[in-house]
């Protein structure tokens, strides 16, 4: 990865732990016997790996704008991702790296497959795309199995509260894993793509602390891209004109929230309840915060 501010490897790692993580909260593929689900595992934390691979610190609309050798290769459609694909896969041919040369040829050229198609889910210009498509062919399709199996639980009786907490965990693991497990490879493969947008944008659902500082680095990334932007005569892309309020600023980040992240985590949530859950209480909770600074220099102006 390149020595910049917020798409380094740091974020990679960060991007690949929080994956894992959120599948491995709800039980999707992570315990699965199925070899196909295995590798659509692999698939999914090869694309947290390499999604950002040599990100060079400037967006797709920079590199268009300015018509960049990869905007050319790339025939301007999701550049970078495009580029960071482009290099990792060809890396993994290389004898040092080519990790699945054990598997056989169409397994290969599967994970590559699903490796390109959940990276350029990434792309924030498809962010509604994505969305939309798990809406309507994932969230349309989940069965209302939480809400019937509480029913009868509640109509059966616990010895305690504790023994019905546990169960209540169980049925719903198992909820999700049942599901998971009845879709169809093309239902998989958006999952697995909502899972890494989530972690992609995971920051908003991580302590408060973490959530800003990573704020501030893409902050500097960005304010970078803006003087580039000023030098060459072109239009300063939004959030980059450090003349005016950036990623900082309160009601930037409450945007971001209320358009992208929330909405994000709450489609997920639907369907992967419990970790799903977890990341959208702390989304919610740094949305908060980012309110009470944004009153609190209101109050300072007055």
């Amino acid at each position: 990865h390149n020595n910049v501010p917020y798409h380094s490897s740091t974020h990679a790692a960060d991007v690949v732990s929080r994956t894992c993580a959120i599948l491995r909260s709800d039980r999707i593929l992570t315990e699965s016997p199925f070899r196909s689900d295995l590798l659509l595992l692999l698939s999914a934390i090869l694309a947290a790996v390499v999604h950002d691979f040599r990100h060079p610190g400037l967006s797709n609309s920079f590199h268009v704008a300015t018509g960049s050798d990869i905007s050319l290769e790339f025939n301007e459609q999701s550049v970078v991702e495009n580029m960071s694909l482009s290099r990792a896969l060809r890396a993994l041919r290389t004898d040092e790296f080519n990790f699945l040369r054990n598997l056989t040829g169409q397994e290969q050229r599967g994970v590559h497959s699903n490796t390109v198609k959940m990276v350029l889910a990434t792309d924030m210009s498809r962010h509604f795309d994505v969305v939309a498509a798990f809406h309507s062919q994932v969230g349309s399709q989940i069965p209302d199995t939480l809400s019937r199996s509480a029913v009868r639980r509640k109509s059966r009786r616990s010895s305690s509260s504790a023994q019905r907490a546990s169960t209540d965990s169980q049925h719903r693991l198992s909820n999700v894993e049942g599901v998971f497990n009845g879709m169809d490879a093309r239902q998989k493969l958006i999952v697995l793509q909502m899972a890494i947008k989530v972690a992609d944008v995971g920051h908003m659902a991580t302590h408060y602390e973490q959530h800003v500082e990573w704020s501030r680095l893409l902050e500097e990334e960005f304010f970078a891209q803006g003087d580039m932007e000023k030098e060459l005569g072109l239009d300063v892309s939004p959030l980059m004109d450090r003349a005016k309020p950036g990623v900082m600023d309160p009601s930037n980040q409450m945007t971001f929230a209320d358009v992208i992240v929330i909405p994000l985590i709450k489609a997920w949530s639907n369907f992967a309840v419990k970790g799903g859950s977890q990341l959208l209480n702390q989304a919610l909770h740094n949305r908060e915060r980012w309110e009470e600074k944004s009153r609190n220099a209101g109050d300072c102006h007055r």
